[in-house]
């Protein structure tokens, strides 16, 4: 793995992880709203990433390589962890402190 953090695209490892509970390219596609190319050249990308092919193709889908099985087992902490950071927090108004102003235009006002 010759890449660094910064060069890694971390949308890729959500392919990963779609492709390793699938193991189908269309049904990933699917899953992820992307078409089957889309998944298709971002498998070859984690390919390029990994220098591993990750998946071997068989009749009835894909079947993952060691490397893309220690992958999996990473892949079930980092996600969650990952979805913490990046998550935005719910809103939730009976909670907040805020003062709110509500304008509306005169017309919209009942007489």
């Amino acid at each position: 793995m010759n890449r660094t953090l910064a060069k890694v695209d971390l949308n890729l490892l959500v392919t990963m992880d779609v492709l390793l509970k699938e193991r189908n390219v269309s049904r990933a596609a699917e899953v992820l709203f992307v078409s089957q190319s889309a998944v298709s050249r971002a498998l070859a990308r984690l390919r390029d990433t990994f220098d591993d092919p990750l998946f071997t193709r068989v009749s009835t889908g894909l079947v993952p390589t060691e490397k893309a099985l220690v992958l999996e087992k990473q892949l079930l902490d980092l996600l969650p962890q990952l979805q913490e950071v990046f998550g935005a927090e719910v809103f939730n108004p009976l909670e907040a402190d805020n003062d709110f102003a509500i304008s509306l235009p005169a017309f919209c006002l009942v007489h």
